[in-house]
């Protein structure tokens, strides 16, 4: 992982994974068909592995408002422990090194594609139940609103991601605020 968050997807070679893992190329290949095989993995294994939509707030008796404050809590508590999984210097290089990555890797596209619509549903089915039992105003269009919500919250990430003395948790907050206030 080291080498892809100091170099780039594109800027690493075979012979650089060969030479920084000390192993002889029939050796890589006998457990990896390529560089794009080895990339999947480590982000399976680094990023997408616990992550998931928490289909759980649609559950229980809690307001709307407190299931969209839990699902960015969740948000916060996932990137928290990224970072503590692969150490505070590189993790802000994984948010770029992913989208680096997805270019022109089908399968890490696919997964991308497929988390963001279980948001994008989980939310829509929130925003929903909120209009329906009078919390929201309906005013809005859930599913589009779900999209702002997500566009915002990946904004602060990619933000946060750059500048590094950016707080994300007083971001995520703001963002929820302000959210609320458009839809209420």
């Amino acid at each position: 992982m080291k080498l892809f968050l100091e170099h780039g997807y594109n800027g690493v070679s075979l012979n650089m994974i060969l030479n920084a893992c000390n192993i002889s190329k029939g050796g890589f290949y006998h457990y990896f068909k390529s560089k794009e095989m080895l990339f999947n993995e480590l982000m399976e294994e680094r990023i997408f592995k616990e992550i998931r939509a928490p289909n759980e707030l649609l559950n229980g008796n809690i307001s709307t408002q407190s299931k969209i404050s839990s699902l960015i809590d969740y948000s916060f508590r996932y990137i928290a422990e990224i970072k503590h999984l692969i150490g505070e210097d590189d993790f802000f290089g994984i948010y770029p090194l992913l989208f680096q990555g997805v270019i022109n890797n089908k399968k890490l596209l696919r997964k991308l594609k497929l988390l963001y619509e279980s948001y994008i549903e989980l939310i829509t089915k929130i925003l929903k139940e909120g209009i329906n039992n009078g919390e929201f105003s309906g005013d809005f269009n859930p599913r589009k609103m779900a999209y702002q919500l997500i566009f915002s919250i990946e904004g602060d990430i990619l933000v946060w991601s750059i500048t590094k003395d950016f707080n994300i948790k007083k971001h995520f907050d703001l963002t929820y605020d302000n959210f609320l206030k458009i839809i209420k």
